[in-house]
């Protein structure tokens, strides 16, 4: 038996309607997705071990089988948060069927709505869709009409997090009563062609925010260790969070899903219950600190850095962080934001990411 709870992020869907440039997903697109009856199945067996559901890869607002999922899952099991996140195809999904916004308003806790660029223009051509930009602001619009926290997530690259950006972005966010996050790109695989941003522009933004608004929490074991003096929160991936891909097969993080990092199949017996024995989670959970990191007075609170990082930039843990301050010539404490210690969100914790509100 598990000890915990999973937070856990999954789609039932590889499909979507968009083309985006650094789709994480793209790549893995097959007809190999799994009915709507082994994922039933899957959580009539493990419910007890499940905590929260975070619904991404793919678009699955455009999968008719996953209101139905939400559904069944909210009337029976309804101590398990449900969260989604869409590209705004949720709006343009209820207008074709009412019942589907009834549906959402009954069995979904938050929904976050990705939302690149302020400029509607930059928005679309990003997205690959002509109705990127309309359905996200519908989506929000829905959200606040029907009091469901809504989050404006951000693709982190050098672009989006420029201030003339931002300061569209916060103001779209105070009008529909939204919070904002911003996941900074991974180069997952050598298929992705954007660059990951650099330090210098992730500070330059968060010093902006911290000047202009609210920094809810960054649930980053590097920077909230370098930018704050709050508690920890170690990195979950592979540890209490996992990624289940629409075939069913599970990884340890929303970014490890190559298939070196694949464990069991939602389809195997009691899977939750032995995804500890798996030879990925394991090599994960005891994972020891960076041989570079032992002399740092900064090690018990970064542990090393975030998981998935390690592992994408130089194939290993026993490397730091690649954001690593020590890695720039730069101070261990760059900066002391506060951050709110009563925020909480389904997506707080179940992967490194960084959650703004505005004022």
């Amino acid at each position: 038996m598990t000890s915990h709870k999973w937070m856990i992020g999954l789609g039932i869907t590889s499909h979507c309607n968009m083309s985006c440039s650094f789709c994480y997903s793209k790549y893995r697109r097959t007809n190999n997705d799994l009915p709507l009856n082994k994922w039933l199945n899957f959580f009539d067996k493990n419910h007890k071990e499940i905590r929260d559901i975070n619904f991404g890869t793919g678009e699955n607002t455009i999968s008719a089988d996953w209101y139905i999922l939400i559904e069944y899952i909210r009337k029976k099991y309804p101590k398990i948060k449900q969260a989604i996140t869409t590209n705004g195809s949720l709006s343009m999904m209820i207008k074709k069927n009412r019942a589907y916004g009834n549906i959402i308003a009954k069995a979904i806790d938050e929904i976050d709505v990705s939302l690149d660029f302020g400029d509607e223009k930059k928005h679309i051509n990003f997205r690959g869709n002509s109705n990127a930009y309309k359905w996200a602001i519908d989506t929000l619009r829905f959200c606040r009409d029907h009091k469901i926290q809504s989050t404006i997530v951000v693709m982190g690259i050098e672009d989006t997090l420029k201030i003339e950006n931002l300061e569209k972005i916060f103001k779209i966010a105070k009008k529909y009563g939204a919070l904002i996050r911003f996941n900074l790109y991974r180069p997952v695989n050598k298929l992705c062609t954007l660059k990951p941003p650099k330090i210098k522009a992730i500070i330059l933004a968060l010093d902006w925010i911290n000047e202009n608004h609210i920094i809810c929490s960054l649930s980053d074991p590097l920077f909230s260790s370098i930018l704050t003096d709050s508690d920890i929160n170690p990195d979950s991936s592979g540890i209490n969070s996992m990624r289940i891909l629409p075939d069913g097969g599970i990884y340890p993080s929303t970014y490890l899903i190559n298939e070196e990092f694949k464990s069991y199949n939602i389809t195997d017996k009691d899977v939750l219950q032995k995804i500890n024995s798996s030879n990925i989670f394991t090599k994960i959970r005891k994972s020891s600190l960076p041989k570079d990191c032992e002399s740092c007075p900064n090690r018990n609170r970064c542990k090393g850095g975030a998981v998935d990082r390690r592992y994408l930039w130089y194939g290993t843990l026993e490397k730091r962080d690649p954001y690593c301050p020590k890695n720039f010539d730069l101070p261990l404490k760059l900066r002391k934001y506060k951050t709110d210690k009563s925020f909480s969100s389904i997506h707080d914790g179940y992967l490194p990411t960084l959650f703004f509100k505005p004022k």
